[in-house]
C-alpha cells in the first residue's frame, strides 16, 4: 500500500511538473468550464431566487376566490354582488364587531423607473394592488415599517420595501402619477420579502374609480382555520349564482411558483448541456494534446514498471484539478458579480415587475462543481484510456 502511494505521488509530480509545458492547452479546459459554471450559478439564483419569492407568499389558513377558470388573479373577474354572496358563507373569521376579514382586491399597473446600478434608469411597470381598508387585520405578515396606511377616499398609496428601493420616487411623501392624478406615498411595509413587497397598495375603491372599474379580480378571506377550506367551498359550491374556483392561498401562489421554475430551470439546464457539451469536447482534445506532449514521460513511467491503472489515474486526476479551478473561478465571478444584486423579472398575467435579491447558495455551488466534475471525468476518460493502451516499445520508439 505504501508503494501504491509512492507511484501515486510520483505519477502526479510529473505531471504537475509538466503543465507548465501545456499551460496554453490546460487553459482552453479552465476558460470553458468557469464559462459554463458561471453562466449556470447566475441562472440558477435567479431561478431560485424567483421560485423562492413567490413560492413564500400566502397563507394556509386565507383562500382566494377567483372567477371559475381563471389560471391568475389578472384574468379574473368578479362583479360587487358576487363579492357580497361570497362574504355571507360560513367559514370565514370575524372581527371583535363580527365584520368578516376579508379583501376585495383589484389588481393593475403603475409606471415606475427601476434603479439600475451603474447604469441608467429604466421604465417598467409595478404591480398597483388595491385592497380593503382593514388589509393589515386580513394580512398580519404585513408590517407598516415606516410611515403609516393610506386613508380610504384619498390618493395614497403604500408601498413594499423592495419597490421602495428598487424603483425610484416611492419614498414617503412623494407622489405617483396615475392616470392624471397625483398619489402620494404614506407609507412603506414589509411582508417577509414575498412577492407582495414589490407592489404598492391603494384602497380598492379608490383605485376602482379612477381605473372606473365596476369588478374585483379576486376575494381574499382570512378563514376560521387552516382546516376550514373544504367547509368555505362547499358553501360556495352550494350557491347556484357563484360561477367561482377556491383555492387556498399558498397553494395558488405555491403553482405559480412551480410554473416559473419549470421555464427557468429547464432554460438553465438546456443552456448548461449544450455549454457543457462544448467544454466535454474541449477537454478531450486538451488531454489528447496532453498525452502527445506528455509522451517522453508517459514512455518513461511505462519502462519504469508504472501500470497502465497510474497513467489513467493521473490524466483524470490533472483534468478534474483543471476542471475544479474553472468551477472555482466561475462560482467566484458569478458571486462577485450577482450575489446581493437586485433582478427584476416580468412576472403574472399584467407582466409587472418582481424584484427579488440573487444569491449563490451552497445548493447552486454544489450543481457548479457536479458540473465541472462531470466534464473533467467524460473529457479525460477516453484520453487516459488511449494513452494506457499504448505498448510500452511504441512509447518508447517515439522518444
Amino acid at each position: 500500500m505504501l508503494n501504491l502511494f509512492r507511484q501515486i505521488a510520483a505519477v502526479m509530480t510529473t505531471s504537475i511538473y509538466t503543465l507548465k509545458r501545456r499551460l496554453g492547452t490546460s487553459l482552453v479546459i479552465v476558460i470553458g468550464v468557469t464559462a459554463v459554471v458561471g453562466m449556470l450559478a447566475t441562472v440558477l439564483a435567479m431561478a431560485i431566487a424567483m421560485t423562492r419569492s413567490v413560492g413564500n407568499t400566502g397563507r394556509d389558513d386565507r383562500a382566494m376566490v377567483l372567477r371559475a377558470g381563471s389560471s391568475t388573479e389578472a384574468t379574473s373577474m368578479l362583479l360587487r354582488d358576487e363579492m357580497l354572496s361570497i362574504l355571507t358563507v360560513q367559514g370565514i373569521a370575524t372581527d371583535a364587531a363580527g365584520k368578516p376579514l376579508y379583501s376585495a382586491e383589484l389588481l393593475s399597473q403603475a409606471s415606475v423607473m427601476r434603479r439600475n446600478i451603474g447604469g441608467p434608469s429604466t421604465a417598467v411597470t409595478a404591480a398597483l394592488r388595491g385592497v380593503s381598508p382593514d388589509v393589515l387585520a386580513v394580512r398580519p405578515e404585513l408590517k407598516l415599517v415606516q410611515g403609516r396606511l393610506f386613508e380610504p377616499g384619498k390618493y395614497e398609496l403604500i408601498v413594499g420595501e423592495t419597490a421602495a428601493r428598487r424603483f425610484e420616487g416611492l419614498e414617503i411623501g412623494k407622489t405617483l402619477k396615475l392616470r392624471s392624478s397625483d398619489w402620494q406615498v404614506v407609507g412603506v411595509f414589509s411582508s417577509g420579502g414575498d412577492t407582495h413587497e414589490s407592489e404598492l397598495m391603494a384602497d380598492r375603491d379608490t383605485l376602482a374609480g379612477l381605473l372606473r372599474w365596476n369588478h374585483y379580480n379576486s376575494v381574499l378571506v382570512k378563514l376560521q382555520s387552516a382546516d376550514e377550506l373544504s367547509a368555505f367551498e362547499t358553501s360556495l359550491r352550494a350557491n347556484p349564482g357563484l360561477n367561482v374556483d377556491v383555492l387556498r392561498e399558498s397553494d395558488y401562489y405555491r403553482q405559480q411558483s412551480k410554473d416559473i421554475g419549470k421555464v427557468v430551470f429547464v432554460a438553465a439546464y438546456v443552456l448548461a448541456a449544450i455549454m457543457a457539451f462544448g467544454a466535454i469536447f474541449a477537454a478531450l482534445n486538451t488531454m489528447y494534446a496532453s498525452i502527445v506532449v506528455r509522451g517522453r514521460e508517459i514512455a518513461i513511467l511505462r519502462a519504469l514498471g508504472y501500470g497502465g491503472e497510474l497513467i489513467v489515474f493521473s490524466v483524470v486526476v490533472e483534468s478534474l484539478i483543471l476542471t475544479m479551478l474553472g468551477s472555482a473561478i466561475g462560482l467566484a465571478l458569478a458571486w462577485y458579480f450577482v450575489d446581493g444584486k437586485a433582478l427584476g423579472t416580468g412576472y403574472g398575467g399584467l407582466n409587472t415587475q418582481l424584484m427579488f435579491d440573487l444569491q449563490i447558495t451552497p445548493q447552486v455551488a454544489f450543481v457548479g462543481i457536479a458540473v465541472a466534475v462531470v466534464i473533467g471525468l467524460v473529457g479525460s476518460f477516453f484520453p487516459a484510456m488511449a494513452a494506457a493502451r499504448v505498448p510500452v516499445t511504441a512509447a518508447l520508439r517515439d522518444i
